[in-house]
């Protein structure tokens, strides 16, 4: 079952302050040689972590994701 929309409100809009936060953080990489995307590496680290999109967990998955969220602005501390 799918996120309902408001978990999926509160869970794209914490992603989406942490790629604020993020953005011009990350560190260079040769596959984006235009600069990276914060927004986008915060949802990457979702989808890998838990296997699918963010919109396809289930709510009571979503201490998960924001934990994920919060592991993305850890890891450039």
């Amino acid at each position: 079952m799918a996120l309902t929309p408001e978990f999926r409100n509160i869970v794209f809009a914490a992603a989406r302050q942490a790629g604020d936060e993020l953005d011009g953080k990350l560190p260079p990489s040769h596959r984006h040689p235009g600069g990276r995307s914060s927004h986008a590496h915060v949802f990457e680290r979702i989808r890998t972590t838990m296997g699918r999109s963010y919109k396809d967990c289930n709510d009571w998955e979503v201490s998960q994701i924001l934990r994920i969220i919060e592991s993305c602005l850890r890891e450039l501390d």
